[in-house]
Order: C-alpha cells, then sequence, then structure tokens
C-alpha cells in the first residue's frame, strides 16, 4: 500500500479531476452582474429622475429670466442708465435789444438765479425736511415748494423751478451747501432789464415764465419749460423775433444730479435786435414834465411840428407830428 506524502502538491492532480464547464455556463459567468457581498433580489434603486426636472426647471427659468433682462429689455435699462448719468441742460437764448431810433437801449438783459429741482434726483425719502431746510436758508414759501413738487411726475428729468431771481449772494451761499440738497441746484438765465421802465413800461410791455396758454401761440420746439416769453406790449407783438435760439450743455452728473463734467456745448444764439422811431430823450422830457407836481398821475402829449406853419380853418385840427402817451400809476 502506497502511502501519500504529506507534502506532496496535489494541486494539478485536483484541477484535472474536476469536470469542465459548457460554453453557455461561462458566458453567463461573464455577465453576471452578481458582485462580492450579499445580492438582495428585492431591493431596487433610488428613482431621482424628479430632482433632474427640478433642476432643468430653475436653471431654465435662471436663463429665460436673464434673457429677458439682457437681451429684450438690455436697451431700455442701458437708455435709463445713460439718462441718469448723462442729461441734457437747456440754456436760455438772450432776448434781443430794444433801442429807440438813436440807438438807446430800452430793453436789455441781465443775469439771473433761479432754484430748480430734478424730480428724478429727489431724495425717495425726507424730501419735505429737505425743501424745509432749504426754504429757511434761502427765504421762500416751503409749503407752496412742497406741493409743487409732490405734484410733479417722480421720473422726470425736467427742472422744476422752485424760486425764481434769487440773488446772487444766495446762489452763492447754495453753492457751498450744494451737498446737504440733493436733487436741488442754482440755474443761470438772462430775465429782461428795463432801464426807463417807467417812461416806456406802457409800450415796451413785459416778459414773464411761459405758461400753457403761452405754449398754444408759439412753436413748442423752441421753448424750455422754464422759458420767458413776451406777455404784453412789443415784447408780445415781436416775440418771433426777440426770442433767440436757446442752446444745449451735454453733462455729466453723478448720482445725486450734482454736475461732474461738460461734455459738449452747443451755444445759444440771442433774438433780433428790434429799433423803434421813439425818441428816447423826448419821450423821457414829456414823462417827466407830465408827472411833476400831477396828482392823478392820468395825461396824454401831443408833440408838433413848428416848422410847418399853416392857417387852419375852423374846426380843422393841425397835423400832429408824434404823439406820446405817459404811463398810467
Amino acid at each position: 500500500m502506497r502511502k501519500t506524502n504529506p507534502f506532496e502538491n496535489n494541486f494539478q492532480s485536483s484541477i484535472k479531476s474536476r469536470p469542465g464547464l459548457a460554453w453557455e455556463e461561462s458566458a453567463v459567468d461573464k455577465i453576471s452582474q452578481v458582485g462580492g457581498g450579499v445580492f438582495d433580489a428585492d431591493r431596487t434603486s433610488p428613482k431621482i429622475w424628479w430632482l433632474g426636472l427640478v433642476l432643468v426647471l430653475v436653471f431654465g427659468l435662471i436663463f429665460s429670466r436673464l434673457f429677458f433682462l439682457q437681451v429684450i429689455k438690455g436697451g431700455g435699462y442701458q437708455q435709463l442708465s445713460e439718462n441718469n448719468r448723462i442729461r441734457s441742460q437747456v440754456i436760455l437764448a438772450p432776448r434781443g435789444l430794444i433801442l429807440d431810433k438813436y440807438g438807446t437801449v430800452l430793453a436789455q438783459n441781465t443775469a439771473s438765479f433761479n432754484l430748480v429741482a430734478v424730480p428724478l434726483d429727489l431724495p425717495k425719502e425726507g424730501l419735505v425736511e429737505e425743501v424745509n431746510k432749504l426754504a429757511s436758508l434761502l427765504n421762500f414759501d416751503a409749503a407752496e415748494a412742497n406741493t409743487k413738487l409732490k405734484g410733479m411726475d417722480k421720473r422726470s428729468m425736467q427742472p422744476v423751478l422752485v424760486k425764481q431771481d434769487i440773488s446772487q449772494q444766495q446762489s452763492i451761499l447754495f453753492e457751498t451747501k450744494a451737498s446737504e440738497f440733493i436733487g436741488f441746484s442754482v440755474q443761470k438765465v438772462p430775465i429782461r432789464q428795463y432801464p426807463y421802465a417807467l417812461s416806456f413800461s406802457h409800450l415796451l410791455g413785459f416778459t414773464g415764465i411761459i405758461s400753457q396758454d403761452d405754449l398754444k401761440t408759439v412753436d413748442q420746439s423752441l421753448y424750455d419749460a422754464n422759458d420767458f416769453v413776451g406777455k404784453t406790449g412789443l415784447e408780445a407783438q415781436y416775440e418771433k423775433y426777440l426770442h433767440g435760439e436757446n442752446g444745449e450743455n451735454l453733462v455729466e452728473v453723478d448720482a445725486a444730479g450734482k454736475l461732474v463734467n461738460v461734455l459738449g456745448e452747443k451755444k445759444a444764439g440771442s433774438g433780433d435786435t428790434l429799433r423803434l422811431n421813439i425818441d428816447q430823450g423826448l419821450q423821457q422830457t414829456l414823462y417827466d414834465l407830465l408827472s411833476k407836481d400831477n396828482p392823478n398821475r392820468k395825461a396824454a402829449a401831443v408833440a408838433l411840428d413848428p416848422k410847418k406853419r399853416r392857417s387852419f380853418g375852423a374846426g380843422q385840427p393841425p397835423r400832429l407830428r408824434r404823439q406820446s402817451v405817459c404811463p398810467r400809476h
């Protein structure tokens, strides 16, 4: 009897003794998904398709909103941003001079200062307190100013007149404290000055801020909302000649509406000069004579040409050479 050596390797012999695998068994073994560990036939994989759908919807909404803001509304927002930074300021044109027959100035222009506010630049909160503080500084009616500003379009960039014809000292005082009054500024504008106002007021008339009724009688494209127009007398009769062509400033402003830089300028063109056949010296002399020791302050004067003498029949009036009427007071 052959003894088995316990140290002899019988591995090869054991392999040879095992039966071989069929082809079908080998193929099944290669594609089997069963790995190491325990296989649970009743366990199912989690369904996360709904999470993917939610992510797709969220990103779709985000991209659609970005497309709407940047592509569809992008031009409008860009223009609004530029308008907030770059402004067009109107330069009021000086009115034409009015002269007598010898060139003496009867109506001319002088500088004036107006306090204005741009509704778009005004603070959303604390406006009433700001106006009250400004009113005490420049001495104007705060209640009237608050009422006017309250009724304006908050998105408008058209300056609103708050106080007309403030003094130069007041304008300087405002500039020293301008940072405290957001949305407000001082504009320098030309206004009418009449050297012989008392003796010529009835003839020349006067000018004033243009109104809605005035806009119906003029070319609106030539006038600004704070422009001046002739109201009565020769100022109104010859308005289209005396009113010049307004200019324009293209300026850059900061978030408070304060001027940062002037980008361009179109100079204003003054109006035409109006020459009359009135003699200022004679008119002033007649006025002084008629108003002296005259408590009624109502009179009229007629000047005749002494070189043209002739005999007049009964009831025949002399030929009138020049007539001047003294203004009523």
